[in-house]
């Protein structure tokens, strides 16, 4: 058996829970070959109350997961939140997405694991912009991959 490389996926949602649960569809259809998956929902709407409660649709989903955290917030932090929730994180490789996202590819998981690894030793991949990753005074290095140019390349 292979080992398992494990990956902690980090879910911001607002308020939008037909769209999250299309996003945990998505996640349970990816296929994790050699990947084990952590799963960390944060719920920014204050007046909306996430759980694995097996009589909601969202918390069926949620129950789907084997390793879930569910964080409901009295405060909408925005996307400001996304890189302290990786204190929760079990693993060191973490993929953030918004409860807006539509996962059509069961591979994504996977390509996303492989591409962070082709830019070791980098520490953040990101998709939506692009990240430092060396400053001193004489440069700045940074590192960019989007969904319109999915191979990593540093700027």
């Amino acid at each position: 058996m292979p080992d398992k490389h494990p990956i902690s996926v980090i879910v911001l949602s607002y308020d939008r829970p037909r769209a999250l649960r299309t996003l945990l569809q998505g996640l349970q259809g990816q296929r994790f070959d050699d990947l084990e998956m952590e799963l960390i929902v944060c719920n920014n709407a204050a007046d909306v109350h996430l759980s694995d409660s097996r009589w909601n649709r969202t918390g069926r989903l949620l129950r789907g997961f084997r390793d879930v955290k569910i964080l409901n917030s009295s405060h909408n932090w925005l996307c400001r939140v996304r890189y302290p929730l990786t204190s929760l994180a079990n693993n060191d490789t973490v993929v953030f997405l918004d409860d807006d996202v539509v996962l059509k590819d069961p591979g994504f998981l996977q390509y996303m694991y492989a591409t962070f690894q082709t830019v070791r030793p980098v520490d953040i991949l990101a998709c939506w912009t692009s990240l430092w990753t060396e400053w001193n005074d004489d440069h700045l290095k940074k590192v960019r991959m989007n969904f319109a140019s999915p191979d990593p390349g540093e700027l």
